[in-house]
């Protein structure tokens, strides 16, 4: 047993402050509690270090959810994080693509409502074409699906938007 009395010198040295016999003796104590404690912890550490063996099975499916019960807890959430970059890289290049055909036809906007309304037919030839019909003379003209014909320059106007 470590006598106070060295305790007592010990905090005095190393804190310049006097603790006195009782808070000596209470500091002793705790020492030795805390010492012996720690003992029967690493103790236990080693029996538990002790015991541990590896998972050994011929069953592939036990295997395989021993695997995913110690791993499972980082896989999941790794395999989201990459699907998630992959669809965010993959709707990043959707969006490049389309900056790119909106510089380089800046007029493209124009042509969004024909793009939506308008019915396309393939040909005989195989060709895929604008299906319109003619104007109605007294009805509402729809842009997309509507044509105007002028006689004047013999040309056909589509109507892209109202």
């Amino acid at each position: 047993m470590v006598s106070f009395e060295k305790t007592k010198a010990r905090i005095k040295a190393r804190y310049q402050y006097d603790v006195g016999d009782s808070g000596a003796l209470l500091i002793t104590v705790i020492e030795e509690e805390t010492a012996r404690h720690q003992q029967a912890i690493d103790v236990a550490a080693a029996r538990i270090h002790q015991s541990q063996q590896p998972f050994q099975t011929d069953n592939p499916a036990a295997a395989f959810w021993y695997g995913f019960g110690r791993m499972g807890i980082w896989v999941l959430p790794m395999i989201l994080l990459l699907g998630v970059g992959v669809w965010l890289y993959s709707r990043q290049k959707n969006f490049e693509e389309v900056e790119r055909i909106l510089t380089q036809y800046p007029l493209a906007r124009e042509y969004e409502n024909l793009i939506k309304t308008g019915v396309l037919n393939k040909g005989e030839d195989g060709s895929l074409n604008l299906m319109l019909k003619p104007a109605p003379k007294n009805g509402n003209t729809e842009a997309g699906k509507h044509y105007i014909y002028h006689a004047e320059c013999q040309c056909v106007y589509v109507p892209l938007h109202w």
